[in-house]
């Protein structure tokens, strides 16, 4: 079925990563939506992305779906997270679709003793991660790129981070941040206020505690889609 099919994947075990995710779609009665999340790897090379199609419901789902299998795809041929936007870009603008994805892509080698994670990440119109550090520094890493299937033969740049045990990086999409409270926006600021609280908690509980509190804030009014996904290095 449709909707079994669209749905954001269970994520894998992966060894020294604990990962968690949380999604919520704009309409609570409708179980698809434009926000989509994957994990694929093994060893200690793994893939993570995630992403937002422009606009709702069982056409955006439609379109995630396919971006979701380009994603998977093109990891056969080249991992790198900028080769794989570029590909990404490619298959949807020759689509000729209308709707646009922003996308969050990142790389983590693992080490073998799960000390720490070497990251690459890439970025197409998507929010920048967040990473909260076990002594509850927190930041928004600084990557740009533009969304796929827009513009063609974009070329998509990286930066590297390293997560040391007991770090986390937050990825997240707009639903969060723009979600719309009595005080205006939920904003970033009040993401990166809300997270030192939570240094050293399993991604779940970070997860858990931002939807709730986006939610909360809301306060009954309509929001996008929300998707979390947490990557904490080390078990």
């Amino acid at each position: 079925m449709l909707t079994s099919a669209l749905r954001p994947p269970s994520l894998p075990e992966v060894d020294h990563l604990r990962l968690a995710a949380r999604y919520r779609p704009a309409a609570e009665h409708i179980d698809l939506g434009g926000d989509f999340y994957d994990v694929l790897g093994s060893g200690r090379d793994w893939l993570i992305t995630l992403g937002d199609v422009c606009g709702k419901g069982v056409e955006a789902a439609a379109v995630t779906g396919r971006t979701r299998q380009s994603i998977r795809t093109a990891a056969h041929f080249d991992r790198h997270p900028a080769a794989l936007l570029r590909a990404l870009n490619s298959v949807l603008y020759e689509a000729g679709t209308d709707q646009f994805v922003t996308v969050l892509c990142a790389r983590a080698d693992v080490a073998p003793d799960g000390g720490h994670a070497d990251v690459e990440l890439a970025a197409a119109g998507h929010p920048a991660p967040i990473v909260l550090r076990t002594d509850g520094h927190v930041e928004q890493l600084e990557i740009f790129g533009t969304a796929c299937g827009m513009v063609p033969g974009i070329e998509y740049r990286t930066i590297s981070l390293r997560l040391h045990r007991g770090d986390t990086m937050l990825m997240f999409t707009d639903g969060v941040d723009e979600a719309h409270g009595a005080q205006g926006m939920f904003g970033v600021e009040r993401l990166l206020g809300l997270l030192p609280a939570y240094a050293g908690a399993a991604p779940d509980v970070v997860c858990e505690a931002v939807e709730q509190h986006v939610v909360e804030y809301a306060d009954g009014r309509p929001h996008d889609d929300i998707a979390l996904l947490a990557v904490t290095c080390g078990r």
